[in-house]
This record gives C-alpha cells, structure tokens and sequence, in this order.
C-alpha cells in the first residue's frame, strides 16, 4: 500500500502577503498556528527519522518561505543523512534563490518547485515574474529537476500562458492549480477569485498528449498532465474531486475542496493530514517519546490508506461552509 509523503512546514516566515495565504498580509505564511519560534534542526530531523522507519522517503520543505530559514541548509543535509533513498523538494517563492543556487545544484535527489502566479503585475498575487528569477530557474534547471507551480485565478487567468510558454520553451514542468480556501479568513478571497482550470486544459491539450498523472506516494485529487515537448504541464483541477476517509464525514466543513493527499508536520510541532486543522487528524508529537510519535505515524497513515476518492467539488462549490461552525455562508449558482 502507498506510504504518503511527509510535507514538513520549516518555518511560517514569509518575504511575501499572497492574499490567498491564510494570514494574509503578514508576515506569516500558509497555516500559521501562533507559534513564531520554529521547531529546531535537530527535532525535525528526529521526527523525520520515526516517520523514514514507517516507510516514508519523500520529504517537502515548505512554509512560510523556506529560503528564509537561517539554517536551511544544514536542515536539508541532516535529512538527507537519515538513509538510503531519500528524496527531498523544496517549495519556494524564488525571490532568493540566486542566493542558494550552487547548493541546490549540487545536491542529488533533490527538486525545487517555484511559485509564479503570472508573468506580469497581477492584483491577485505578489508572485510575479521577474528577468532574475527566470534567469536563475533556467540555469538551475539544467542541474536538478525544477517546477514552476501557479495558482490560477480570475485576476491572472489571462497572464498563465506566457509562463506556460516560457516553460515549453526550456523543457521545464509546470503545475496549474485552482485556489482553494484554508480559513474563514481568506474564504472571501476565494469566492472572489475562484477561476475554473478547465478551458485552459481544453485549450492547451490541442498542443500535446494527455496523461493521467501518477504517484506512489500521494492521494488527493486525481491529477492529468499535458506532454508538450519535454514539458509536463500539469492540472490540479478541483472538479476531478479528491480523497476523504469515514472521520472526515464528521467534519463541519465536509467536503472540503482539498481532502487527504499526504502528512504534514507544522512548525509547532503538531503531525497531521494535509493542511488540514481538524482535531481527530491533528496529533502534537514535538519533545514526545519515539514510541508515541511512531504512533502517531501509524494512525495517521492509516487514515491516508483508508481514504477513498469522492467527487464533491460541485457540491462544495453550491454551499460554502464557514470553517468555524459549519454553517452555509454563501451559495455559489
């Protein structure tokens, strides 16, 4: 059976506000729980080490911003010395990475994936292009593998094709992505924003091969990718429904639009599934025994294993549900 990969959230620091970040403008990014002192090298590296005994060899480092942890780096080496196998990506806005490029390119089995929401000024995110950034991914890219992720949205839907082109151009993949809300806080974001990926599949699948998009270590929603030279450009697309277990049913906010697709490890040292903040699915494991945090991996892989794909988005999408109390905020037609 799939052992997921585990995301690990090294820090909630960010050099950027994106607005569909869940404490938009601040200072903190995706998921900040209130806690500003990040979980150490050494305690990550020690929980990443029970979770490698459970089978996983797949580690995210996300955040936040990761370039903006002083003792990346070494975080990243630590890992790589748990054991045989180990493969590591590392998401990034890229405004630093010139910074980091010699390291990152001289490490095997390792993979960074950029965040780009359009090509030019865009109101919907500060993720834009620059010369530099795209300068420093295409000479990266020749060493180990790089994606430019992008969050599709009304206000830069008409600005995505100039990434896509840029990509072809230089055999890089691509990952498109719907936006999804994590909070009640950014839902009204989401409501505003919200752009279905569909018309640009249509539209780019004329220039390539489709293909369904396969992975041995994570679930969600089924993903198809678009084969245009040696790019892979590949759709998230909410409407294909993702992955939830029977606990999930329980949740005030069933269905939700992301479901179950892997581990995460927060920087305040709670290990759950996915991003996702209910209870059942969030167990604290920072300074805890190896027996418990093993435990801890156990129950959690289980429920990944367990899970089944629903297809619920047009449901989602026709009663929106407050985060907080379940209740039906808005309906979208």
């Amino acid at each position: 059976m799939k052992v997921p990969y585990l995301t690990i959230v090294c820090t909630y620091r960010c050099n950027m506000a994106c607005p569909y970040c869940r404490h938009a403008g601040t200072l903190y990014g995706e998921g900040y729980g209130g806690i500003e002192e990040d979980l150490s090298k050494e305690e990550i590296t020690r929980i990443a080490k029970i979770g490698y005994k459970k089978g996983i060899r797949h580690f995210r480092l996300t955040g936040g911003e990761p370039l903006t942890r002083n003792d990346l780096h070494d975080l990243i080496l630590s890992l790589k010395k748990i054991g045989k196998g180990i493969d590591i990506t590392l998401n990034t806005n890229g405004r630093d990475l010139e910074k980091h490029e010699n390291f990152f390119s001289s490490l095997d089995d390792f993979g960074l994936r950029v965040s780009i929401d359009s090509y030019f000024e865009s109101p919907g995110s500060p993720k834009n292009w620059t010369e530099k950034v795209g300068a420093t991914i295409k000479r990266i890219s020749k060493k180990i593998p790089v994606r430019i992720d992008t969050v599709a949205l009304k206000s830069n839907i008409d600005k995505i094709s100039q990434i896509v082109d840029y990509c072809k151009k230089n055999d890089i993949d691509m990952k498109i992505l719907d936006l999804y809300p994590n909070s009640n806080e950014d839902l009204k974001y989401w409501i505003k924003e919200f752009h279905d990926t569909r018309p640009l599949f249509k539209k780019l699948k004329k220039e390539g091969e489709i293909h369904k998009f396969k992975s041995k270590d994570r679930k969600g929603l089924p993903m198809q990718y678009i084969k245009i030279g040696k790019s892979e450009i590949i759709f998230k697309d909410s409407f294909n429904g993702t992955c939830f277990h029977k606990l999930c049913k329980t949740c005030p906010i069933y269905p939700c639009q992301e479901g179950i697709y892997n581990l995460c490890l927060s920087n305040d040292g709670r290990l759950g599934i996915s991003h996702c903040l209910f209870p059942p699915f969030n167990i604290a494991i920072v300074n805890e025994s190896e027996e418990f945090i093993g435990n801890a991996f156990n129950k959690l892989i289980k429920i990944f294993q367990e899970s089944k794909h629903e297809k619920t988005l047009a449901k989602h999408l026709k009663k929106v549900k407050d985060f907080e109390t379940g209740e039906t905020i808005r309906r979208i037609k």
